[in-house]
């Protein structure tokens, strides 16, 4: 697939994520851990992608990665 259109599956997923989140009013709490999993989708697929070094992450990207899967590995066991 095309960088491009992994980016727009990325970006429906959430206006997905949100449009189920909005129309059921018991899940308002969950709104801000859409954004940790859109967050969490991009990182994952840039670096997937990355070719040649082209998409270098860091030091702080790399805790901020780190981070975001943590959170939402923990709001997975929570919500089950």
């Amino acid at each position: 697939m095309r960088p491009d259109v992994i980016s727009d599956f990325i970006i429906k997923n959430y206006n997905l994520r949100m449009r189920i989140i909005n129309e059921n009013p018991s899940l308002i709490s969950q709104k801000a851990n859409v954004s940790y999993l859109k967050k969490l989708d991009e990182y994952s697929f840039n670096i997937a992608w990355r070719k040649g070094g082209s998409y270098n992450l860091g030091f702080l990207g790399t805790i901020q990665y780190i981070y975001i899967k943590i959170r939402c590995g923990i709001l997975k066991r929570l919500s089950c």
